[in-house]
C-alpha cells in the first residue's frame, strides 16, 4: 500500500511539471519477487490476521486471474521508481495494521510507524 502511494504522489508531481508524462501507469510490488497467485493472496491475507480457518480449493475451470502479476516496467523507465517491497512484505504490512488496529491499537499512531519503516528503506 505504501509502495503505491509513494509511486501515486511521485506520479502526481511530475504530471503536473511535464505535460508529457503519460496518463496512464501501474505501481506493483517490486519486480522479481516470488509471483502471488490469488489463493496466495487470500492465504497470506488470513494468516497475518491471525484469521481461520481458511482452505483454498481451486477451481481449474475458474476464468480468475491465475496470478497477480502487473507491469510496472513504465512507472520505472519514466519516474525512476520502484517499488521496495516484494508482494508478499506488502500483504504482510497491510494485514499487520488491520489487525493490530482491531486489537485496539491507535491507528495514527500505526501509520505513523509504519512510515517510519518504510522510510528506512527507501
Amino acid at each position: 500500500m505504501l509502495d503505491c502511494t509513494t509511486g501515486y504522489l511521485i506520479y502526481l508531481e511530475r504530471l503536473a511539471i511535464d505535460p508529457a508524462i503519460p496518463r496512464a501507469l501501474n505501481f506493483g510490488p517490486r519486480p522479481g519477487g516470488p509471483e502471488v497467485t490469488v489463493g496466495d493472496l487470500a492465504t497470506r491475507a488470513v494468516q497475518a490476521l491471525g484469521a481461520g480457518p481458511w482452505r483454498h480449493e481451486p477451481d481449474p475451470q475458474s476464468l480468475e486471474a491465475k496470478s497477480l502479476g502487473i507491469d510496472a516496467s513504465k512507472a520505472r523507465a519514466i519516474l525512476g521508481f520502484e517499488s521496495c517491497l516484494a508482494a508478499p512484505d506488502a500483504v504482510a504490512w497491510t494485514m499487520d495494521w488491520y489487525r493490530r488496529q482491531a486489537d485496539g491499537e491507535d491507528a495514527l499512531a500505526l501509520c505513523r510507524a509504519q512510515l517510519a519503516r518504510y522510510e528506512s528503506l527507501l
